[in-house]
């Protein structure tokens, strides 16, 4: 197997862990990167391990908590 062969075949098995992880994830991409956006900032409070921001967000975009949270 030569070089180029193997390098394919690495970014083709990134690609499917890529895929397999996105899959797993309840709510798109974007929806996401929102969340984590919020719970980030530089303003956030410190973490009560509540979850309230994290539910708060979810709620009013549709996406079911239960599933999202854990």
């Amino acid at each position: 197997m030569d070089k180029e062969e193997t390098r394919k075949l690495k970014a083709q098995h990134k690609q499917k862990e890529k895929d397999t992880i996105r899959a797993s994830i309840p709510m798109s991409i974007e929806e996401l990167n929102s969340l984590l956006s919020i719970l980030r900032r530089k303003q956030a409070p410190e973490c009560d391990h509540m979850q309230k921001e994290a539910i708060g967000f979810i709620r009013p975009g549709d996406l079911n908590p239960e599933v999202i949270v854990p």
